[in-house]
């Protein structure tokens, strides 16, 4: 047997496939069981030999996150192991991606609405060691907020053993975490750094999946609601109904300003027929989209 080469200072993350949830042959085509767990928004670093990097290999410089991790940074050093992180902004801030890539470049960007995830290890000179069930169950170990503290938390990973338990899993996470991206990853799967994953070999392997897509479909009618403003009343779009594969979908508009929620209805009888695109999460198991959001108005 070779003897495994040490990770060198050109280390890649591992590469993993997407899926989009629409693909219903890839679906079922998944060996159970599977560990599967919610991928967070957010910007992707890893934690080397005390050191925090982007995914080209640039310097976190915030010195702020860098003081809040010492404790973790240290113990990387200290068991030579490389962590896989994502950065990401706490629900409801408001705090965009591309924000949160700016506060990681600056020396003092504050970081009190942000945290981090980590989501897989390896090992520097057994980069192939441990397959996936077994780094799972190593950073539970090596890395308890007792040794850390509370700032970084390790991914919860589920084990599920049928399609079943994997279509109602997602459910949860995307009700109770807005969450629209997962991992699916075979037990045995090992850490191929630089290399795509495949989820459908009998070695195993890990796949993404991504349950946000944008739609198009035929506005049918726009509902109005009555609000009051300086004591008079007036009517606005409450939604947008349109028609998606035979079934009627209803697009909430309470996020729309109320001037622009005036104009659609005020415009109504000419949007009627017309075209709304529109986000939403195509969760398996579910022939139309769910918790949608209204993008926008087209002509086709």
């Amino acid at each position: 047997m070779s003897k495994v080469k040490a990770l060198n200072k050109d280390f890649q993350l591992k590469v993993v496939p997407t899926i989009d949830s629409s693909n219903e042959e890839l679906l079922n085509s998944i060996k159970y069981p599977v560990y599967l767990y919610a991928y967070p928004e957010g910007v992707k670093i890893t934690i080397r030999s005390g050191h925090m990097r982007f995914e080209n290999g640039e310097i976190v410089r915030n010195l702020n996150l860098k003081n809040e991790l010492a404790p973790l940074l240290n113990k990387s050093r200290k068991i030579k192991v490389t962590l896989e992180c994502v950065v990401s902004a706490t629900p409801g801030s408001g705090i965009r991606t591309y924000q949160v890539l700016y506060t990681l470049s600056d020396l003092n960007g504050s970081i009190s609405k942000l945290h981090v995830t980590i989501m897989d290890m390896v090992f520097e000179h057994t980069p192939d060691a441990l397959d996936f069930s077994a780094r799972m169950s190593s950073l539970k170990v090596l890395f308890r907020p007792e040794e850390i503290g509370n700032y970084p938390k390790v991914v919860n990973s589920t084990l599920v053993r049928s399609k079943k338990e994997f279509e109602n899993l997602i459910l949860v996470y995307s009700v109770t975490d807005s969450c629209t991206e997962f991992i699916i990853a075979s037990p045995k799967s090992r850490y191929k750094f630089g290399n795509m994953e495949d989820l459908f070999t009998d070695e195993g392997g890990i796949a993404k999946i991504d349950t946000k897509s944008v739609f198009t479909s035929k506005v049918l009618n726009i509902q109005p609601k009555v609000i009051s403003i300086k004591n008079k009343n007036m009517y606005i779009a409450k939604s947008i109904e349109v028609i998606y594969k035979d079934s009627m979908l209803e697009l909430d508009l309470d996020k729309i300003s109320v001037m622009v929620a005036s104009k659609i209805w005020e415009n109504r009888n000419n949007l009627i027929g017309q075209y709304a695109l529109f986000s939403g999460t195509l969760i398996p198991g579910y022939d139309y989209p769910k918790y949608r959001s209204f993008i926008r108005f087209e002509k086709l």
